[in-house]
């Protein structure tokens, strides 16, 4: 990946925050969201996303989480490869 550009790089951690709140919105109403922070970090050549998440109602917020994780990266991933996909033709 470290022919990727800084502004690719960029808006993959955008696309990946966006998946996670779509992927987490879909299960939980927003608004039995008391608070919500979603951060996706690209270092050593490699995504990390740290999801912080408060509800008024009682679920398994764990699996809800990874899930959520899995999504984004999933997401990530297949915009990157289009990217170099796109570079190299």
């Amino acid at each position: 990946m470290t022919n990727v550009s800084n502004e690719i790089i960029k808006e993959a951690c955008k696309i990946g925050e966006k998946e996670a709140y779509k992927y987490i919105t879909l299960h939980i109403n927003p608004k039995l969201i008391t608070s919500f922070d979603i951060s996706v970090i690209y270092e050593n050549n490699q995504f990390t996303i740290d999801i912080y998440i408060n509800t008024i109602i009682k679920i398994d917020l764990e699996k809800l989480l990874d899930e959520a994780i899995d999504a984004a990266l999933i997401a990530i991933d297949n915009f990157i490869r289009g990217k170099i996909l796109c570079q190299n033709y």
